[in-house]
């Protein structure tokens, strides 16, 4: 996996479009997913939420061929395994997304963004995570003016999600996800954001993630 890129002083604030979402509910230890709608300039963002019948790690995600860089670190709690990896624009508005695990997986979904001015894949602030039963999964979290936060969420059960803090972009229907829920949220923000509270309410023991950009 590639380490976090810079590329110096961003040129505007941080624009983002979420283009789709994809969800594979076979036992894999490899998932591919064909996500149209790329730009051909800036950033591509996937969120990955996958699970497992054992603790696994995501041991690589490449976009269109690249080996992409992991947003700070992965979660891997009770089963479910979250992260955030990005990686450079191709010339291809149609391309694979691959995303390998430690060993064979039960299921997994990602979420796909298009980033424009993003200066660094070193998030601005690590990470932000929370675990636990059901109710609500929240955590605190800094943006710069200008910069995004993203977040990714795995819920083992199939209730209702319900974001807070961030717009969610794509949950999966349970009844085609084992009866869980994978979600993706992002938003960008012109004005800095301090201590920004990003929520989840879900039904059964689920896992969040949350990292800002700029």
């Amino acid at each position: 996996m590639l380490v976090p890129v810079v590329f110096g002083g961003p040129a505007g604030p941080v624009t983002t479009t979420f283009i789709q979402g994809a969800l594979n509910n076979s036992a894999l230890s490899s998932y591919t997913f064909s996500i149209s709608g790329w730009a051909t300039s800036g950033t591509r963002i996937i969120g990955v939420g996958a699970f497992a019948g054992s603790q696994l790690n995501l041991s690589s995600v490449t976009i269109d061929g690249i080996s992409a860089s992991i947003i700070g670190s992965e979660l891997v709690f009770q089963q479910m395994s979250l992260g955030l990896f990005a990686a450079p624009a191709t010339v291809n508005t149609t391309a694979n997304v691959v995303v390998a695990l430690s060993g064979t997986g039960i299921r997994c979904a990602v979420s796909a963004w298009n980033v424009q001015n993003l200066s660094s894949y070193t998030p601005t602030q690590m990470p932000q995570t929370s675990t636990g039963g059901s109710g609500t999964r929240s955590v605190s979290i800094n943006v710069q003016a200008g910069g995004a936060a993203f977040a990714c969420c795995y819920d083992r059960g199939n209730g209702t999600v319900t974001w807070g803090g961030l717009t969610e972009d794509y949950v999966t229907q349970a009844s085609s996800f084992g009866n869980h829920h994978a979600s993706f949220g992002q938003n960008d923000f012109a004005s800095p954001q301090t201590g920004l509270s990003v929520s989840v309410s879900v039904a059964s023991t689920s896992a969040l993630l949350v990292a800002s950009m700029r």
